[in-house]
């Protein structure tokens, strides 16, 4: 169903110092690359972006993080009525610093030198160090959260050794996995890009280096028949799709017992799907968009019971001489899982909504929240699911 309805309420929090996150890509486009939006609970709709600080001279002894060169900010807005209920920042030495939810209400702030948990009425209570600034200067960290906020699993490039004259700078990567409810290491290892962890008869070799995506102890990567599964840092399992999918864009857990892959590029003349995958392998729904339509903002409710799917439609561009098309925001669609169809659909132009910079679904996936290309939050009301999956 299309829905029409003006949102329950906005705030315009570009006025509030909100930026989305924008990185270079080389079609001359730009592209976004962590979603600066999120419910940490019932209570809070959390925006956060990051500022360059200007030096300010030395930094003092008792004060380290005043060398860092970014902030990371955060906005916590009230879910019911909109209003700006707190604000807070912390140092980071990256842009891809950022909150998210983790389970029983509770949060945490992830940058590259540290991770605090924060309880649901955003009081500290605890801290880890990860010191891992030079790596992120360098685009050599990267991490993924298991999607019941239990779990977080931290990826960061060690450093380079000479293996022998044939092989002279192979990388290694540090992992961390870590939970979530107390910041705890519950494991750790190291990973060569040189060792070759599939053992497959196909082709493709994959190697250490991939972060993949987490669901509790279990990472998931994706490989062209299928996917690979291990336990943390085990030997790995190829798991073949049931029939072909093209999981050249978003693929991971939606779920404990199912996988979502998701093919997005906004940047060439292809078609846009989506693909609900049992963790047997078994394709339960696929669906692909219409010609010049390309899926984006893949974002979940937290237990995977409903997904949110921007899409966008192209115009112009020339596929023979390779000029990329203009893309705007044609709808976002809410597809609820148990009951395998999609609930929700909330129409673009009727919004005058030509891009979106932020999307996010509630812990009940009874409310989506989204930021427009004008920096505006707005939060809408969604069709409440029944018991028995349906919806009244």
């Amino acid at each position: 169903m299309v829905e029409k309805t003006a949102p329950l309420w906005q705030v315009d929090v570009r006025a509030l110092g909100y930026l989305p996150r924008q990185y270079p890509y080389e079609g001359g486009e730009t592209w976004l690359q962590l979603n600066p939006l999120c419910f940490t609970g019932p209570e809070y709709i959390v925006v956060t972006f990051v500022t360059r600080e200007a030096a300010s001279g030395l930094p003092r002894r008792d004060s380290p993080d005043e060398r860092l060169p970014y902030r990371l900010h955060a906005l916590f807005v009230d879910a019911k009525s909109g209003d700006i209920r707190a604000t807070r920042e912390w140092p980071t030495a990256s842009e891809n610093s950022y909150v998210t939810p983790a389970a029983g209400g509770n949060f945490i702030t992830l940058t590259p030198d540290k991770i605090w948990l924060y309880s649901a009425d955003l009081q500290l209570q605890s801290e880890r160090d990860l010191l891992l600034s030079s790596r992120a200067d360098e685009g050599w960290w990267q991490f993924n959260e298991s999607p019941n906020g239990k779990y977080l699993l931290v990826m960061n490039g060690a450093d380079r050794r000479t293996i022998s004259a044939r092989h002279p700078a192979n990388l290694y990567y540090n992992y961390q996995w870590i939970e979530l409810g107390n910041l705890r290491v519950l494991h750790s290892w190291q990973e060569n890009t040189a060792e070759n962890l599939w053992k497959g008869k196909e082709h493709l070799n994959v190697t250490g280096g991939h972060v993949g995506s987490l669901y509790d102890d279990e990472i998931v990567i994706p490989f062209y028949t299928g996917f690979l599964v291990r336990k943390l840092d085990g030997p790995l399992r190829l798991v073949p799709f049931s029939r072909p999918v093209i999981n050249d864009g978003v693929f991971g857990f939606l779920s404990s017992e199912l996988l979502i892959s998701q093919r997005r590029s906004r940047y060439k003349h292809e078609k846009g799907d989506i693909t609900l995958i049992r963790r047997d392998g078994e394709v339960l729904f696929q669906q692909q968009f219409s010609d010049r339509e390309q899926a984006a903002w893949l974002e979940r409710s937290i237990g995977g019971r409903r997904f949110a799917l921007a899409i966008y439609r192209g115009k112009g561009g020339s596929e023979v001489l390779d000029i990329a098309a203009h893309y705007t925001l044609s709808r976002v669609m809410v597809y609820d899982v148990p009951s395998r169809q999609w609930v929700y659909t909330l129409d673009a132009k009727a919004q005058s909504i030509k891009d979106i910079t932020g999307l996010a679904l509630s812990p009940d996936a009874s409310s989506l929240a989204l930021i427009d290309g004008d920096g505006v939050l707005k939060l809408y009301d969604l069709p409440r699911a029944t018991a028995s999956g349906g919806h009244g």
